[in-house]
């Protein structure tokens, strides 16, 4: 056999063997990170590749992609990464239940590493209460966690906090039909005043404190959003700024690899 038919069909073999679901991903449409992390997960980098997983768990940058997702964090598992591990069981807990025979070593060990403050493991703490898997649902822990991550910049969670905002102030509201019922009061005539000099009603108190405590909430709200804005701000430039650090690292750690200007 010629050496290219043997190349061609070395190529062919190793395409069948690798699952359909892995092959489908076009990692050249994700963001210049995604990309990034791309190339250096295929070296080998477990960092890269636990991020890169968690990247197609969560949609961010590419489209989410749950078995690609799990084959990224089984090899960074491998190679020893906690945070990783951790997320793999979480997906598997997710989809087959939690069993207190295999699974309590895990979760104690999630909590464990929350308690310590690491990101990945209080993030992936507030996604269990939130959703009561292994724990009792705790809107307000889970909030709680998921603040802490915020504020340290993390990851971007803005949208899992204003969801578990709406779903606990859901919960606060009591529905209509099941509010008492108003007593019945007898119906009191009011003599009409057809007098053109009677004087005009002043404005009743509770009407001012109304609209002051609307505005308020809105200017809080204004605050709140600016206070958004500046936090997304930062973790970009924090994110930018790890990637350039990981691009030196890998230039100055691989002299045989090139490393491409475009990503």
């Amino acid at each position: 056999m010629k050496p290219v038919t043997c190349l061609v069909s070395s190529l062919l073999l190793s395409i069948s063997l690798t699952p359909l679901s892995l092959q489908a991903v076009d990692y050249s449409q994700g963001s210049n990170i995604v990309k990034f992390q791309y190339k250096l997960a295929s070296r080998g980098n477990a960092q890269a590749q636990y991020r890169l997983a968690n990247m197609l768990e969560m949609g961010d940058g590419i489209d989410a992609d749950l078995e690609q997702a799990k084959h990224w964090y089984d090899l960074a598992s491998k190679a020893g990464l906690k945070a990783a591990q951790q997320r793999r069981t979480y997906l598997k807990v997710k989809q087959q239940g939690f069993d207190s025979a295999t699974d309590t070593d895990w979760l104690q060990g999630v909590k464990a590493d929350a308690g310590r403050h690491q990101a990945d493991a209080v993030l992936l703490l507030g996604q269990l209460y939130r959703a009561g898997i292994g724990v009792k649902k705790d809107l307000n822990r889970s909030l709680g966690l998921f603040n802490e991550v915020r504020i340290r910049g993390e990851a971007d969670v803005d949208k899992e906090i204003m969801s578990i905002n709406e779903e606990i102030s859901a919960r606060a509201r009591v529905p209509r039909n099941k509010q008492p019922p108003l007593p019945v009061q007898e119906k009191k005539v009011v003599p009409v005043s057809t007098s053109i000099h009677e004087p005009v009603r002043a404005l009743k108190p509770e009407t001012v404190d109304k609209g002051q405590a609307q505005a308020a909430v809105s200017q809080q709200q204004k605050l709140a959003e600016k206070m958004r804005r500046y936090e997304k701000a930062m973790r970009q430039l924090k994110q930018e700024q790890r990637l350039i650090d990981e691009q030196q690292a890998d230039v100055t750690g691989d002299d045989d690899a090139v490393v491409d200007d475009e990503i």
